[in-house]
């Protein structure tokens, strides 16, 4: 059984309730990440500079697909079609 295999096993015996903590985590850990980012980058902001650059951010998403995969892009931004039939 191959890892995607595996993974959709997984998700399909989740519970929505458990669907919905996943995602959650998910949500906060990319939250973290960017903030994280955010530090390196600019060293000389305070952390209230960094959380209210980070809550911009995840305020100006939507919700999209990329090549064919959920993600997020910032609502400013227009998705790029993607030639499937190309080999």
């Amino acid at each position: 059984m191959s890892g995607d295999e595996i993974q959709k096993d997984i998700l399909r015996k989740m519970t929505g309730e458990q669907k919905l903590q996943l995602a959650m985590r998910l949500y906060w850990s990319a939250r973290r990440l960017k903030a994280a980012g955010l530090r390196k980058q600019h060293p000389d902001w305070s952390e209230d500079q960094v959380q209210d650059q980070v809550a911009e951010i995840f305020e100006n998403v939507r919700p999209c697909l990329h090549n064919g995969l959920p993600a997020v892009m910032p609502t400013d931004c227009q998705p790029v079609s993607v030639d499937r039939s190309a080999p």
